[in-house]
């Protein structure tokens, strides 16, 4: 019974949910911008993926059966986990920085987990059951080496954007993008749960487990075709030139935005809610770059901690200046977009919300 149930959700219901979203990934409309090149990338391979998961299903759908067919099962299982692994990664991570992919990366990636599958379908093919059996304990260990390399793969590349983002806008943009942190984890957590229903198959299991993979996969297919109205918010911060620390700023531009900065805060520019990196760059007749670097190597902060530091001392004076204006009020005076995004910075930087910072300087 519940394997005639897995193979009607397996074939009828993943199986077209697949099909449908391969081809909503190739027929997708996508903006003619050279920004959106890894986007484009990243829906081709997404629906290569799908087809490719579309058509392993059928077949180990098509000799599946628990108590007859494990090995076979055990050994799909691994090798959709772990392509799935490196599929949904590193097409993640493209959404997230444009400079990730590299023909060096492409092969130092894919290299070794096509060789997981050439050999996990050998071992099957010439290994008795026994035999498998021990090469099943290999492949589920080198699967977790790889799941421990990509968490920290990716966990690198999206604090490098979170740290783009916190450089070039001064609100709550980073959270655009909070889906993809998202989307790895429930990959992650059906990777770890695709590994434990390869090592202890039961038929009730792969019937939950592909449950759980229809659902991931149609919340990734949506996200990932929105990506297109998301991208414009966020294009000029991760595209932009790299900076950091380590970039050495000539002293007289030094000097010169240091001058041009005074003047801007003295005349309070900064309440105000349109401003971003780029947009002070072209007032200053300066570049991205050159800022960026200022604030991370003189200021020592980020743009938007520099500049929410402005915003929060702004408001201490209004909190107590004026304590008829409300918590909102006083969070729009001083350029933020939402009272809650005032609120958080208010509490990063004082240790105090807002109303109970009014109370004790009052």
């Amino acid at each position: 019974m519940i394997d005639k149930l897995y193979t009607t959700i397996s074939i009828g219901g993943m199986g077209g949910i697949l099909m449908v979203f391969a081809l909503g990934f190739l027929l997708h409309p996508v903006p003619d911008n050279l920004s959106l090149r890894n986007y484009r990338v990243a829906l081709r391979i997404m629906a290569g993926a799908y087809l490719f998961f579309l058509a392993i299903n059928i077949v180990e759908c098509c000799y599946h059966s628990v108590e007859t067919h494990v090995p076979l099962t055990q050994m799909v299982t691994l090798v959709v986990a772990c392509s799935q692994a490196i599929l949904f990664t590193c097409t993640l991570i493209m959404l997230v920085n444009t400079r990730f992919v590299t023909r060096r990366r492409i092969l130092t990636e894919v290299i070794p987990v096509l060789l997981f599958i050439v050999a996990a379908f050998i071992s099957y093919s010439v290994c008795s059951e026994a035999g498998f059996r021990v090469f099943l304990y290999i492949f589920a260990a080198f699967y977790v080496c790889l799941l421990v390399h990509y968490v920290r793969m990716f966990r690198k590349n999206y604090r490098h954007y979170r740290l783009q983002m916190d450089n070039f806008f001064a609100g709550d943009e980073v959270k655009r993008l909070q889906w993809v942190a998202f989307s790895f984890h429930a990959a992650l957590t059906v990777g770890i749960l695709a590994l434990a229903s390869a090592l202890f198959m039961s038929a009730l299991g792969s019937l939950l487990f592909s449950i759980l993979l229809i659902a991931f996969y149609i919340h990734f297919g949506f996200r990932l075709i929105g990506y297109t109205s998301q991208f414009p918010f966020i294009e000029a911060a991760i595209t932009a030139e790299e900076y950091g620390k380590d970039d050495k700023l000539d002293p007289k531009v030094t000097l010169y935005i240091e001058e041009k900065l005074k003047t801007w805060v003295a005349e309070k520019y900064f309440i105000r809610q349109d401003v971003t990196l780029d947009s002070l760059s072209h007032l200053f007749f300066t570049n991205n770059k050159y800022l960026s670097s200022y604030f991370n190597s003189v200021e020592n902060k980020t743009f938007r901690d520099w500049l929410n530091g402005l915003r929060i001392e702004e408001a201490k004076t209004l909190l107590v200046a004026h304590p008829e204006i409300t918590v909102a009020e006083v969070a729009e005076r001083t350029g933020f977009s939402n009272p809650s995004n005032f609120g958080r910075q208010f509490l990063k930087q004082t240790g105090y919300s807002p109303k109970v910072w009014r109370e004790q300087a009052g």
